[in-house]
């Protein structure tokens, strides 16, 4: 699975750690309910990875929703911290 720029997604998904990540500079209201588009970083990896692509809408979560999923991933919000910052490193 190939996604911007040619990064092989399913790789990084078995090789590195990574989180979900909400773009809060695109808001959305659904059902009453703010959410946010749903993207995938990797640790050491430049950039975030949205969902969606190729005719499929992009996924879209609310804070609780991203932090749960995360957790489930056995990761505090430390590790996203860490995650993040080491992909913002990268620039």
């Amino acid at each position: 699975m190939l996604g911007m720029l040619g990064v092989d997604i399913g790789h990084l998904m078995q090789t590195r750690r990574y989180c979900f990540w909400l773009d809060r500079t695109n808001p959305q209201n659904v059902c009453g309910e703010t959410v946010f588009p749903v993207s995938v970083v990797f640790e050491g990896v430049h950039g975030h990875f949205p969902t969606g692509g190729r005719g499929t809408q992009p996924w879209y979560w609310h804070e609780t929703a991203c932090v749960q999923a995360n957790a489930e991933r056995g990761l505090s919000e430390h590790d996203v911290a860490e995650i993040v910052g080491s992909s913002m490193a990268q620039a």
